[in-house]
């Protein structure tokens, strides 16, 4: 029999799995402010080249939105819940500034026990590279990330034969090159490539490298988040043009064939909500565990899976409109593919936590 504490654990962990009212708060109120920023419209700018980050971010800055998942003892609040809360809201708004990266390199950096009172105060990008790292210096590369070019730091996961580092690095540094974007698929969050060689880090943290995939999990369920928030605005766009299009006569959200395709990609979004959201109460109740990192892997994979697929429809049952400018089905079919890249793909992940299951059992 369980203890009633353990009962009442138990049944905190379990209500987590829906957000509180005050993380609903949090959602509909960030919401609000992306759109009285006209983010949307910034990202549409971002596409066509007029690409201009500066303002946006400051707003975010000054509202708080990047120390939000930070402990309180380096200036922040909220916990990994209220995070994916947000995240989720910022994938949805396509927001244009490195919000992601930013708050997924403040999560590796707890992770790996490197906090500080700076944490979300510089925009960060976050990347894996194979390499090494000697005497508090770090060369690997090359490694694609996202934001890299608007970043004033990176933090990497450095894989090398024996061990797994934690680095940070600022940027501009002696020793890193950063290209311009390498993927212009969606120039609103492009993808720089960075080389380090011999680059002095700021801080770093080593360990084994069984460690890896639970370092990841925040970082995981940081982009998880973000593309939650991308399908869910896609599924959004597209509910809308269904009840408003009518054809032959009739709404088009009368017809069976679009029932089916709007709810595959309901259940799709919900499920991917589902794990990110078990993934954000792992890593606050668990973090670096095997099975945290391997939750952390299926919220990713799953979340890739979603975006993509639910996009796609949007852009198919829009119609003619779909493969428009203006109709903006096109912004998050862009969005959902250029994430996908930030770490593992969607196979790749679900690959990596059957391998992990595997393990387990040997």
């Amino acid at each position: 029999m369980l203890s009633s504490s353990n009962t009442s654990l138990r049944e905190q962990r379990w209500e987590s799995l829906a957000p509180s009212e005050e993380a609903r708060d949090l959602a509909r109120t960030a919401r609000d402010h992306f759109t009285s920023l006209g983010s949307l419209g910034l990202t549409r700018r971002a596409v066509v080249g007029d690409r201009d980050v500066d303002e946006l971010w400051s707003a975010l800055l000054e509202a708080g939105y990047p120390q939000i998942g930070v402990p309180e003892q380096f200036g922040g609040v909220g916990d990994a819940i209220d995070l994916t809360v947000l995240l989720e809201e910022a994938g949805r708004a396509l927001l244009a500034v490195p919000l992601l990266t930013t708050v997924a390199a403040c999560q590796l950096l707890l992770e790996a026990g490197l906090g500080d009172d700076r944490l979300g105060q510089r925009r960060s990008t976050v990347g894996v590279a194979e390499g090494r790292v000697r005497d508090a210096r770090v060369t690997c590369g090359p490694v694609r990330v996202l934001h890299g070019a608007d970043a004033d730091s990176v933090v990497l996961v450095v894989t090398g034969d024996t061990s797994v580092h934690v680095v940070e690095v600022d940027l501009p540094s002696p020793g890193a090159v950063i290209s311009g974007s390498v993927n212009d698929l969606d120039p609103s969050r492009p993808i720089a490539e960075l080389t380090l060689t011999d680059v002095e880090v700021r801080r770093h943290e080593g360990f084994p490298t069984t460690d890896y995939h639970q370092l990841l999990g925040p970082v995981r369920m940081c982009i998880a988040a973000d593309l939650v928030g991308v399908a869910a605005g896609a599924l959004e766009r597209t509910l809308q043009h269904v009840l408003d299009r009518r054809q032959f006569g009739r709404q088009l959200a009368a017809f069976q064939a679009v029932k089916h395709q709007m709810t595959d990609a309901y259940v799709r979004v919900e499920k991917a909500r589902s794990l990110v959201l078990g993934t954000a109460l792992a890593v606050r109740d668990e973090p670096m565990r095997p099975r945290t990192g391997q939750l952390s892997l299926f919220a990713l994979g799953s979340s890739i899976d979603a975006a993509v697929d639910v996009a796609s429809r949007c852009v198919q049952l829009l119609g003619a409109m779909g493969v428009t400018f203006e109709a903006d089905a096109h912004l998050y079919l862009r969005r959902s593919h250029q994430t996908a890249l930030a770490l593992e793909s969607a196979s790749a992940a679900f690959r990596a936590a059957a391998e992990i299951e595997r393990e387990s059992h040997v």
